[in-house]
C-alpha cells in the first residue's frame, strides 16, 4: 500500500486504537475453521473517496466457485439489488425522499424533502500485510 500511497503523493494520518479485551484471551480460534486471532488493535482515519479508491483492490464476492458462503471468508452476504437501489436514492436524496413513491415524489412540496444523503457509517478496509493471500493471490 506505502507504495500506492508514494504515486499520489500523499500521506494519509491515522490514530491507532487498542482495543482488546482480557476475556478474549481464553477464545479458541480454529484455523481448520478458517479463524484467526484478530489484531489487537485498528486504526482510523479520514480519506477522501477518491484515495480510497486509488489505493484499493475492489471486486465483488461471489460464491459462484461452489464454496458454501459459511465457508468463505471472503463473502459476507449476498447482493441484494433492492438493497443497494435504496441505498443509492438515500445517498442521492437522503431520508424521507429515499423511500417515498413516485406518486408521493410528485407531490406539491415533496421537493422539500430532499436532503443530502450522509451515510453516517464506517468503510472498513482490511489491510493486507506484504506476504498475506487471498485466495491463493
Amino acid at each position: 500500500m506505502s507504495g500506492k500511497l508514494k504515486s499520489l503523493g500523499k500521506t494519509i494520518s491515522a490514530l491507532k486504537v487498542r482495543q482488546w479485551l482480557s476475556g478474549w484471551d481464553t477464545v479458541h480460534f480454529d484455523s481448520k475453521e478458517l479463524q484467526s486471532a484478530p489484531e489487537r488493535y485498528f486504526y482510523i482515519c479520514s480519506v477522501r473517496s477518491a484515495d480510497l479508491k486509488a489505493l484499493t483492490g475492489v471486486y465483488r464476492r461471489s460464491t459462484k466457485g461452489g464454496t458454501a458462503r459459511a465457508k468463505d471468508p471472503n463473502v459476507q452476504r449476498g447482493h441484494e439489488e433492492e438493497r443497494s437501489l435504496m441505498i443509492r436514492e438515500f445517498v442521492k436524496h437522503g431520508f424521507p425522499w429515499c423511500e417515498m413513491s413516485e406518486s408521493r415524489r410528485r407531490a406539491e412540496g415533496a421537493a422539500d424533502l430532499k436532503k443530502p444523503g450522509w451515510l453516517p457509517t464506517a468503510i472498513l478496509v482490511n489491510i493486507l500485510q506484504p506476504n498475506d493471500k487471498r485466495n491463493g493471490v
